[in-house]
């Protein structure tokens, strides 16, 4: 993967600026459309040209407001041209974010994952690191980004490489060859992501071993001794992700003087995330279900939340390094029965003194607990068995339900319907805003606020061209007082009330 220098053109008309960061999946820059000055893209190039493609290919065929949009690919570079998206990696601002914000921007991750399941896709890759944030203007306009789709797989898809994520967030599967991605993957991750925004950490954190017990872990699952603390860190999470019991927001967020709305909204949204970090796939509730859940709890509870901003002061965090995507430990090859500990080997440890005898007691007992030592990394591997586990899709896909109307505001049922139900929602995820006539049949929720942000942001780019900059100022003007109006609506006379005011802006500046 060769990188690109300054000045090198992509796809014809992108000239590379600068170099922004990548890794071994990856390198990103900032490039200029030389056909539009001014107008900024972020070019990624990839390791193969099958990967970039298979990316690229993936995104174009999205239609979501809260997705990345790709431009071009450039076969030669093996680049893919994408938008810039505004604001700054949700990463930047964990430690800055008052539990409403956090939720609104939950909610939107929450959208972008429910259009990604109507086509079918896993992410795969949900972290603070690809949610790109930009909050505008006095009222806190909210624009949320999903970016990254470097390692995302079509539902059911059988894996073919060794297993890769961010283990902070990844759910336990994501650790296993042997198990297709399923959308409620992604579901987990967000609950980790959601939790630390609210929090200020992560709701699992692997505790720092002696030199001798990271020796002896290593070990049992027969790896090399000089491995790295990533992939140290990444047994030990994948081991709390398994059993761990899901943290209580209350341990973080003590309601002492906190009115009651502020402890109903705590006790919500940790009902929620018990359910989004459940350990089974089939327990998780679906994006869509996430999302009406958030968008309620977003509207009726803004006043409290508000207020109910997290108090550092109560807070024990400490600041991590950015979240590594990485290929998680793979399956040793053939571990001698010498190399495994043996359970009285596991209870020496954990009684044996030690500077952390608590800590480290504590995660070998959980380790034992999960089978890392027999059934985590299995020595010898399985002979050639046709796994089982690839029917498991039948168990992990819950069984078909009827179709759940696109608004979702009494919460989902756990099951999504097959594809072929989902096909129809597929074909445009990100609707237009319906106008009916009567007042009551137009609902308050957070795709029509997200519709009526789309037909403006179209309305912006169709009339950017033709304005000077007096006549685009007054238009941005009525835009932001539009907007105002739609995020306060709460009735369904208000909802029409705006909708009237979209087709007035439409007709004066787009006759």
């Amino acid at each position: 993967m060769a990188e690109l220098t300054d000045g090198t053109v992509v796809a014809q008309i992108y000239r590379v600026q600068e170099h922004l960061g990548g890794g071994g999946f990856g390198e990103t820059y900032l490039a200029e459309n030389t056909t539009l000055p001014g107008n900024q893209v972020v070019v990624k190039t990839v390791a193969s040209p099958d990967q970039g493609l298979e990316e690229a290919q993936t995104l174009v065929s999205l239609q979501s407001a809260n997705v990345v949009r790709v431009l071009a690919f450039d076969q030669t570079h093996r680049a893919i041209v994408m938008e810039r998206a505004a604001g700054e990696p949700l990463a930047n601002r964990i430690g800055r974010i008052d539990m409403l914000t956090a939720i609104r921007i939950a909610r939107e991750v929450a959208m972008a994952l429910s259009d990604l399941e109507a086509s079918q896709l896993v992410h795969r890759d949900v972290k603070p690191e690809n949610v790109m944030v930009e909050l505008r203007g006095v009222g806190g306009r909210l624009i949320v980004k999903l970016i990254d789709f470097g390692i995302a797989l079509k539902v059911g898809k059988p894996l073919t490489t060794d297993p890769v994520g961010s283990p902070l967030y990844c759910p336990a599967e994501q650790h296993d060859r042997h198990m297709p991605p399923h959308p409620t993957d992604d579901v987990y991750a967000l609950g980790g992501v959601l939790f630390h925004m609210l929090a200020h950490r992560p709701p699992f954190e692997p505790p720092v071993l002696e030199e001798t017990d990271r020796l002896s872990l290593l070990r049992s699952v027969g790896l090399p001794t000089n491995s790295s603390l990533a992939i140290v860190e990444a047994l030990q999470l994948r081991s709390m992700h398994t059993s761990a019991p899901v943290p209580s927001l209350f341990a973080f967020l003590p309601v002492n003087g906190r009115g009651e709305r502020e402890k109903h909204l705590i006790e919500r949204l940790d009902e929620l995330l018990t359910r989004m970090l459940a350990k089974s796939r089939q327990e998780r509730p679906r994006a869509r279900e996430v999302e009406a859940e958030l968008d309620s709890l977003a509207s009726t509870f803004s006043e409290a939340a508000t207020s109910a901003g997290v108090r550092i002061a109560d807070l024990m965090a400490t600041a991590r390094k950015p979240t590594a995507t990485l290929v998680l430990p793979a399956r040793p090859k053939a571990a001698a029965p010498a190399a495994a500990l043996t359970t009285g080997q596991l209870v020496a440890q954990v009684n044996a003194p030690s500077r952390n005898r608590l800590m480290v007691g504590g995660l070998l007992a959980l380790l034992l607990g999960v089978g890392v030592v027999v059934a985590f990394w299995p020595s010898p591997p399985p002979p050639p068995v046709k796994p089982p586990p690839v029917e498991p899709l039948a168990v992990v896909v819950p069984p078909p339900l009827p179709v759940v109307a696109p608004v979702a505001v009494e919460p989902l049922l756990e099951d999504a319907g097959p594809p072929e139900e989902l096909a129809p929602l597929a074909k445009n995820p990100t609707r237009p805003v319906v106008k009916p006539s009567p007042a009551d049949d137009c609902v308050v929720d957070a795709r029509w606020r997200k519709a009526i942000e789309t037909d403006l942001l179209n309305l912006r780019t169709a009339v950017a061209s033709k304005l000077d900059a007096n006549g685009f100022g007054a238009y941005t003007a009525d835009e932001d007082a539009v907007l105002a109006k739609a995020e306060v609506a709460r009735t369904s006379v208000e909802c029409a009330a705006v909708n009237k005011r979209v087709d007035a802006l439409m007709k004066k500046y787009a006759p």
